[in-house]
C-alpha cells in the first residue's frame, strides 16, 4: 500500500492518510519494532477497556511495514485539537475546562489489570531525574512506595493537545503513555502541564500576558470541576506534584519549565 499526504510530524514517527478513513503513524527507522509493538498493545488494551465506558479514541488497526519502516494504523480522526479551539475561543475557556475535568474523570472510570504500573514507572522517573539531590529523590521514592495503588486506566499524557474536536463529539488521542494506577497520579500530571508549560518566548509581552491568564483560568477550572465530581481534595493534589515534577524532568521541556520545577520540588521536599 503506498502512503499518501503528511499530515503530522513528530520526534519518532510521522502520520500519514492512508486507505478508507485511516491514518498510519509511521515511525522512524531507528525505532525499534518491540516499541511499536508495545504502543500498538497499550493501544489495543485501553481500546478494548474504555469502549463500553464510552470513552471514545481512535481504533488501532494493525502493524505493518512500509519501506523499511514499521507503523501502526489508525482510525483518522477529523477535527481540530482543544488547544486550537481554546487558542480561537478564549472566552470559553471555562467550558473548555470543565470539559476536559469530564474526559479525565471519565477515563478514570475504566480499568485493566494488564498495562503497566504507572506507580513503578514513575518510580524508575523520579530515580533517573536529573538537576534533583539524592536525598530529594530519596524521599520522593519514599512517597511514592507509600501511594496506594490502583487499576484504573490513567492516561499518561492527558492535556488539551490530545483531545480531537470531531463532530462526533471529544476524541482522545496518544494513549502511548497509558498505564494503570491511581488516578491521582494522572490528574496531578495534567496539572503540572497546564501550570508549568512556558509560554514562547519569541512571542510580544502582551501575548504572553494573556496566554498566562488563559492558562490560570484553565488550571483553576479545570481542578474545580474534577474534585467536585472526582471527591477527591485539593491535599491530595497538592502532595503529588513534587513526585510527578521530579518525573517530568526527565523529558525534552524548556529548560525555563526544569527550572520551575526543580524550585518546586526543592520547596516542597526540603
Amino acid at each position: 500500500m503506498k502512503i499518501d499526504k503528511i499530515i503530522g510530524q513528530g520526534r519518532t514517527a510521522d502520520v500519514y492518510l492512508w486507505e478508507d478513513e485511516k491514518i498510519i503513524k509511521l515511525f522512524s527507522k531507528d525505532t525499534h519494532k518491540s516499541n511499536v509493538e508495545l504502543e500498538f498493545d497499550i493501544n489495543l488494551k485501553v481500546y478494548e477497556s474504555s469502549k463500553e465506558k464510552g470513552i471514545a479514541m481512535p481504533k488501532p488497526f494493525q502493524i505493518v511495514e512500509v519501506k523499511d519502516r514499521t507503523g501502526i494504523i489508525f482510525e483518522r480522526i477529523q477535527g481540530s485539537t482543544m488547544l486550537e479551539e481554546m487558542s480561537n475561543k478564549p472566552w470559553k475557556i471555562k467550558f473548555f475546562a470543565k470539559e476536559l475535568a469530564d474526559l479525565h474523570h471519565g477515563i478514570h472510570q475504566c480499568v485493566n489489570i494488564s498495562l503497566k504500573s504507572y506507580k513503578l514507572d514513575i518510580q524508575s522517573q523520579i530515580d533517573k531525574a536529573p538537576f534533583l539531590s539524592e536525598k530529594v529523590k530519596e524521599k520522593l521514592l519514599e512517597m511514592v512506595a507509600e501511594l496506594e495503588d490502583s487499576n484504573v486506566i490513567c492516561h499518561g499524557d492527558f492535556h488539551p493537545d490530545n483531545i480531537m474536536l470531531s463532530n462526533k463529539g471529544p476524541i482522545i488521542i496518544d494513549w502511548t503513555n497509558a498505564r494503570k494506577g491511581n488516578k491521582i497520579l494522572d490528574v496531578v500530571r495534567t496539572l503540572i502541564i497546564i501550570k508549568y508549560s512556558s509560554t514562547p518566548p519569541d512571542k510580544p509581552f502582551i501575548i504572553r500576558a494573556v496566554l498566562k491568564q488563559l492558562k490560570n483560568t484553565l488550571y483553576k477550572e479545570y481542578i474545580k470541576h474534577y474534585l467536585k465530581i472526582s471527591g477527591i481534595s485539593i491535599q491530595e493534589v497538592e502532595k503529588w506534584e513534587a513526585p510527578m515534577g521530579a518525573a517530568r524532568l526527565n523529558e525534552n521541556i524548556p529548560m525555563e519549565e526544569k527550572n520551575n520545577l526543580i524550585q518546586m520540588i526543592n520547596n516542597k521536599v526540603t
